[in-house]
């Protein structure tokens, strides 16, 4: 006796439709985490290195960067402005700076906390940074630099914020 045919259309009769969709949601996505990646932006939506990203302005965190750097959105930095500090986030305190109409983040991390080798480190804290290909020469190793100065400075005296995580 043959077997009742399966219930449902066949696999030959259900066309293209739902693997479509499938395939059009993984690519949107994966398309936008490029996009991110590629453009990162700043808490108030505008690309880390627009020229016409809000002017400096206060957050709750700048009192943790104040004490840790002597730095608070608006502040001098090797030549650059300290443009906002964001809250910590991945045991990092990241902060846009800004100097010859380019936006980037400079990231302050406790050393052996983050994955990636960083260009600058102190005794305590390792320094990273975001910086476009279109920043002006040197500018990004003045900006490290300087920050680097204000955490020697600090960095006897100044304990790490609990958000950087345990001391390593």
């Amino acid at each position: 006796m043959p077997s009742p045919p399966p219930a449902g259309p066949s696999p030959a009769r259900r066309g293209p439709g739902a693997g479509c969709l499938v395939a059009a949601a993984l690519a949107l996505g994966l398309a936008g985490l490029v996009a991110r990646s590629l453009f990162p932006a700043s808490p108030g939506g505008a690309p880390a290195s627009s020229g016409s990203a809000p002017a400096a302005r206060d957050t709750p965190h700048d009192a943790a960067a104040e004490a840790l750097l002597g730095l608070r959105a608006g502040s001098r930095i090797g030549g650059a402005t300290v443009v906002q500090v964001d809250g910590f986030l991945d045991r990092q305190l990241p902060f846009v700076v800004e100097a010859g109409g380019v936006r980037f983040w400079v990231f302050v991390a406790l050393k052996g906390t983050q994955r990636a080798t960083p260009p600058v480190e102190t005794e305590r804290y390792a320094l990273y940074h975001n910086a476009p290909a279109s920043t002006p020469a040197g500018v990004v190793d003045t900006v490290l630099a300087d920050v680097a100065k204000q955490l020697r400075e600090r960095e006897a005296t100044v304990s790490p914020p609990s958000e950087l995580g345990p001391t390593p």
